[in-house]
């Protein structure tokens, strides 16, 4: 029997409106006027008069687990921002793109690699991991990003 439980969907959009909510206090002193957005111009955005400087992708999971170099959300997400970028180049550079997960992030992946702060990040490394990742897949669900990725 099919499983039509709206449990883990809904789960997640829980978790976007209180991740938005403690975003938004984090940053309130520091960014007068700030404008929060859920589902807009991603799962949640920060804007200022109607224009994202930030964009947050949020994934969440009711039983977390270990996100690897071939995770399908990672890829799906790296597809949306590399497809906006491709439409909007103009915007490259001018907004802040954040990637939120309940998954665990083992040491070795490129996606710790991306985390933000100096300490430990090497954008240079991590490109180097999701290019070998990338060439390396055979994922059907994730082979248009890994395209745009790629190009």
């Amino acid at each position: 029997m099919a499983d039509h439980s709206a449990a883990d969907p809904a789960s997640g959009y829980l978790y976007q409106c209180r991740y938005a909510l403690l975003a938004a206090l984090q940053r309130q002193d520091v960014t007068p006027g700030l404008e929060v957005s859920i589902e807009c111009f991603d799962d949640i955005a920060f804007s200022d008069n109607g224009s994202p400087k930030e964009r947050l992708q949020s994934k969440h999971s009711p039983t977390p687990k270990a996100m690897s170099d071939q995770a399908v959300q990672f890829w799906n997400t790296l597809g949306i921002w590399t497809k906006r970028v491709n439409d909007h180049p103009a915007e490259l550079g001018k907004i802040k793109l954040t990637f939120v997960t309940t998954s665990t992030l083992g040491g070795d992946t490129a996606v710790s690699l991306l985390r933000s702060g100096p300490e430990g990040r090497d954008v240079a490394k991590a490109m180097e991991k999701l290019s070998t990742s990338a060439t390396g897949s055979k994922n059907k669900k994730i082979a248009w990003a890994i395209k745009l990725f790629l190009q």
